[in-house]
């Protein structure tokens, strides 16, 4: 957002002051603009940037006097601030879930502008093309005799504008129908974003102000939203899918919970008035690294502490918490303090050994912190014996390992050098109490992260992991290893993160569990392919190539379902890479894996499992071939009626690939069940779903009209499909919202129209 495209829209209002519609609609999406700056501004007690550049493109008060009555509230958002009370998440999502078009093209502004900050590397051209298209668009809506008469060389923009616009649209459609990396980003050089999205963000923090880059720093930090935010722009029920299925992803954090919880049931017409969207992300960047952090500590705290002390409880806390510190710490505290700043070195570890004792009894980190005792610490961390170093290194790894405030002043204070080193230590405690801590902030934030792999962590790392330690260290190592792989919303410095990968990759045969599960997790997040600058099929291919498939697949079939499921995760990523690197997995011959997880208990794995299928359906004609010469069709015909309602999703868009890559193939693998469960699904509110249907449909129908060998084959599935209901459904579609369900709609009622004329 700048001056000029400020300057722009407000010309254009001038220029069209007497064309109500236009206005209306063109002022809606600026008021949301305001709207949603304000939200946060508010609360901040700062003034809203946006306010200052609309202010600086001139002439409201013209707006005021020409535009009357419709103009006046949305000249109150400029000069009267108090007025800004609606929530940031109303203005974000009420067009994206509105059937109206109208609605849709006037929140678009404020949309794409919050897309920019939200995920940090949007770039700018995709708000320019986006609010210049609106204006564009609407061009042809005018009244007739409107003043408006563009130059030649805003034609010349617009032109170049609908290139690029067209190819955004290709980029959603490749996303959502085909699932087709090498498409989308073949449609992605047409013109989608600078070549350096890193220095253009810095450009728009710039821009901003460092509030607005404060914001955008903690909300680069949380979870994965890209897809919803995403999904959004293809519609709502799709976008309620992508909700419930990271809910179920993240269901064990109770944070996420709540924030998913609420997005899930966003009510069409209003939102809850006690949403506070962008509060709940600021909370839930704190609950990811909080989560990690807790349940490592759970495991060491209870192998660690002193036997004299309380038992921890499943927190990791005392189960019994006084109101505050209690009485006898603080005494204890204060004479800690004192001790530890003498020169003398019994004394200084006998008091570190009591402060250690005293943090794991007392739950009060914070009381610590707000003693400025972390530098002292620090200083210890370069003490000549080793007992002092290990002692300080627990209590700041116990510190680390709380809120975070907590995890951040440890890092800020400049422990992380010198905790690098330790890794080195001869002394295998110091160096297990050292990537404890490590871990511990890697897991807060891409920036803590981020700063790590800055100082060069991997490498000590990596070494350590290579010379065999025992398994508690190996175990924390790994872990630590895994968190410096979080993707958060921006993947790390994949240079210094695929330096793992050989490692990682021989770490698939271990015997322990709890290596194996980080292992997995590592993998998967650097296969996970959320970066916006990088091509998906690069992180995948890196992961592929560097033999991960095949212990990957040998993990499907281990006995513990969590490494089961963790190693799924990494082939599910991979499934979504291109042709040849789906093929490596069949050719590692996963299906028979696969087909033996469709008979787990675990309803996420059958429900992944089947998404893997779906994947390998939607490839190449012989991958999809693959699929069905692995007899898997009838175990998922089998299984059809006894999973949830996402699970039988899945099966119905393998099928759905499965008839879209197949011609002749179609009688041999399609009965009436295929064609029942097919039906089944055609009233759900699921728009994906119901697509893949009725498209699914209309191409064995289509396929049987042109094809004289399964001619009668095409009449059967017709006469099956009124049987059953199937062309009362169909026809209940040929009016919905999406575009394609109609028109394979209406190609199956043409074609059924035909059969039964040509059989009078």
């Amino acid at each position: 957002m700048d001056q000029g495209f400020i300057q722009y829209l407000s010309n254009s209002l001038k220029v069209n002051i007497h064309n109500k519609k236009f206005l209306t609609l063109t002022l809606h999406g600026i008021q949301n603009i305001l709207i949603c700056g304000n939200k946060i501004c508010q609360e901040e007690q700062i003034s809203n940037p946006f306010i200052s550049l609309f202010e600086l493109a001139g002439e409201w008060p013209v707006l005021k006097i020409n535009g009357g009555s419709i103009l006046e509230k949305y000249f109150m958002l400029v000069s009267v601030p108090k007025h800004f009370g609606k929530s940031i998440l109303r203005c974000k999502y009420k067009a994206a879930i509105s059937n109206e078009n109208y609605n849709h093209r006037a929140n678009l502004v404020s949309y794409i502008y919050f897309k920019v900050i939200l995920h940090s590397g949007f770039n700018q051209n995709y708000l320019r093309v986006s609010s210049y298209k609106i204006i564009a668009d609407n061009k042809e809506n005018m009244n007739e005799g409107t003043e408006y008469n563009p130059t030649e060389e805003e034609y010349d923009r617009n032109e170049i504008l609908d290139e690029k616009y067209n190819a955004l649209n290709m980029i959603k459609e490749s996303t959502a129908e085909t699932r087709n990396e090498e498409k989308i980003y073949e449609a992605s050089d047409i013109g989608y974003g600078p070549e350096d999205p890193r220095s253009y963000f810095v450009d728009i923090c710039n821009q901003l102000g460092s509030f607005w880059q404060d914001i955008a720093a903690e909300l680069d930090n949380t979870i994965n939203i890209n897809e919803i935010y995403e999904s959004y722009d293809q519609n709502y029920q799709r976008a309620r899918a992508v909700l419930k299925r990271w809910y179920q992803n993240n269901s064990e954090n109770a944070t996420f919970d709540r924030l998913i919880e609420a997005l899930i049931n966003i009510d069409r017409g209003d939102m809850s008035d006690h949403l506070d969207f962008d509060r709940q992300i600021m909370r839930s960047i704190q609950g990811k690294g909080l989560e990690i952090r807790t349940r490592k500590r759970n495991k060491l705290l209870n192998r660690l502490q002193d036997e004299t002390f309380s038992v921890v409880d499943g927190v990791g806390f005392i189960s019994e918490r006084p109101s505050r510190i209690s009485t006898q710490s603080e005494k204890e505290l204060k004479s800690i303090m004192n001790s530890i700043q003498k020169n003398d070195s019994d004394t200084v570890l006998d008091a570190t050994r009591r402060l250690r004792k005293l943090l794991y009894a007392d739950p009060y980190v914070q009381d610590i912190l707000d003693l400025d005792i972390i530098e002292r610490l620090i200083d210890l961390l370069n003490d000549d014996g080793q007992q002092a170093q290990l002692e300080a290194t627990s209590i700041i790894a116990i510190i680390s390992s709380g809120s975070s405030i907590q995890t951040a002043t440890v890092l800020q204070a400049g422990s992380a050098p010198f905790l690098i080193e330790l890794l080195s230590s001869s002394n295998t405690d110091i160096q297990e109490q050292s990537v404890w801590a490590l871990g511990n902030m890697a897991s807060e934030s891409t920036q803590c992260r981020d700063y790590l792999i800055e100082l060069e962590i991997m490498e000590p790392l990596l070494k350590l992991i290579k010379n065999n330690p025992s398994l508690p260290l190996l175990r924390n190592a790994i872990w630590a290893l895994s968190n410096l792989c979080l993707s958060f919303h921006r993947m790390p410095d994949m240079d210094e993160a695929f330096t793992s990968l050989p490692i990682l990759v021989k770490l698939l045969s271990h015997e322990d569990n709890e290596v194996l599960i980080d292992t997995c997790t590592a993998l998967s997040n650097l296969a996970d392919g959320i970066e916006i600058y990088m091509p998906v099929h690069y992180q995948i291919g890196a992961v592929v190539n560097a033999g991960a498939c095949e212990p990957l697949i040998k993990l499907l079939r281990h006995e513990d379902e969590i490494v089961q499921s963790t190693s799924l995760k990494v082939v599910n990523n991979i499934s979504i890479g291109t042709e040849s690197q789906i093929q490596t997995l069949i050719d590692a011959q996963v299906l028979p894996s696969l087909l033996h997880l469709l008979d787990s208990s675990d309803d996420v794995i059958k429900m992944q499992t089947c998404r893997i299928l779906s994947n390998f359906a939607a490839g190449n004609n012989s991958q999809a071939q693959a699929v069905l010469d692995a007899n898997i069709s009838p175990k998922l015909l089998m299984i059809r009626d006894t999973v949830d309602a996402k699970t039988q999703n899945e099966i119905v868009l393998v099928y759905a690939n499965l008839i879209e890559a197949s011609t002749k193939q179609i009688k041999n693998f399609v009965d009436h069940k295929v064609l029942k469960l097919l039906c089944d699904v055609l009233t759900i509110s699921n728009t994906e779903v119901v697509r893949a249907s009725v498209q699914a449909l209309s191409k064995m129908v289509t396929t049987g009209s042109k094809s004289v060998e399964i001619d009668k084959i095409s009449d059967e599935f017709l006469s099956y499909l009124e049987e059953i209901g199937g062309i009362t459904k169909i026809k209940a579609l040929i009016n919905h919202k999406d575009e394609k369900i109609c028109a394979a709609s209406q190609n199956i009622l043409d074609i059924q129209f035909a059969s039964s004329k040509d059989n009078k």
